[in-house]
């Protein structure tokens, strides 16, 4: 896949960002009783901001679009990205609004979660004038069909200027929307529900070819602890197994920090089976750690953990 060069950025995140407060339990409330915490851990979330921690820990240069408030939440959102080095000049600050959070409880013995979401009360996106030049000046627009008032000019923007557009498809996030942007996304990375209701097909290898044959230059589904399978236009196809870990700490983010190392791949010319090894390899490592963005690591840290698993990049 060829960018555009001597871009500003690399990647340009267009995103829904929650500060997410995270505990791992025993068991799931079940009374009005007291229950205790084993581990806990407040850090931002969200499936394209942490794409691009993800990525701009590894070196990519990222920048975000969102619009959150000046409350104590909001503020806590702009730390975080300021230590991945993510660009915030575009995210947009509503005064006297309320910003998004969660509360997530995860079972230590199965890694099962209970999500508790608070949405943010500011007003949607719904200009794209003041973003036209940063998705211009970038070599991938990603999206996961949040700020849907902007989604279409971001894409026909993107189109003209060849910038590539990466959708990620979450489970459970499946909707006529969200089916048209995967119809036009050049990267399109999905979990194994959106994938089945997105292509009508239950076989893995079939609808990895639909997808293709909707238009993507890449095809990606992703199964958990059972793998990912990637194609590209050429219908050839890479199974990736998941790296295994002794013990799993949480999977929160896992999927979202896929996305963000598999495009740093793309972006440095990695071949697809080198991105596909760097994007499992990056999911695995962030297991070992609470939160969405708990355990992400540099390049170093990346070759290292590869290097183990017999793997040089």
């Amino acid at each position: 896949m060829k960018f555009n060069q001597n871009t500003k950025y690399d990647i340009v995140g267009i995103g829904a960002t929650p500060l997410d407060t995270l505990m791992i339990i025993e068991n799931f409330p079940n009374g009005r009783e007291v229950h205790p915490t084993l581990d806990f851990i407040c850090s931002s979330g969200g499936p394209v901001g942490t794409a691009l921690s993800t990525a701009s820990k590894l070196g990519s240069k990222t920048i975000m679009i969102d619009k959150i408030s000046d409350d104590i939440i909001g503020k806590s959102i702009l730390s975080d990205y300021l230590k991945y080095d993510v660009d915030t000049s575009y995210i947009q600050i509503e005064k006297n609004k309320q910003s998004a959070s969660a509360t997530i409880l995860v079972k230590k013995s199965t890694g099962d979660r209970a999500i508790y979401f608070t949405p943010s009360t500011t007003t949607e996106l719904s200009d794209i004038s003041p973003f036209i030049d940063v998705i211009k000046n970038s070599k991938i627009l990603h999206i996961n069909g949040r700020h849907k008032q902007i989604l279409s000019d971001a894409i026909t923007i993107a189109k003209n200027y060849n910038v590539k557009i990466s959708f990620d498809g979450g489970a459970n996030r499946y909707n006529e929307f969200n089916d048209l942007l995967a119809q036009k996304s050049d990267i399109c990375i999905l979990a194994k529900d959106f994938a089945n209701k997105y292509t009508n097909e239950i076989d893995t290898i079939k609808a990895l070819k639909i997808i293709i044959e909707k238009g993507s230059y890449i095809a990606g589904i992703t199964l958990g602890d059972k793998g990912s399978y990637i194609m590209d236009n050429n219908y050839n196809i890479i199974y990736q197994p998941a790296f295994k870990q002794k013990n799993i700490i949480d999977t929160t983010g896992c999927g979202d920090s896929y996305h963000g190392a598999f495009l740093y791949g793309l972006i440095n010319n990695f071949s697809l089976t080198q991105t596909t090894q760097i994007a499992s390899a990056v999911a695995s490592i962030n297991t070992q750690k609470l939160g969405s963005r708990g355990n992400l690591p540099n390049l170093t840290e990346l070759k290292h953990f590869l290097k183990n698993n017999y793997i040089v990049i």
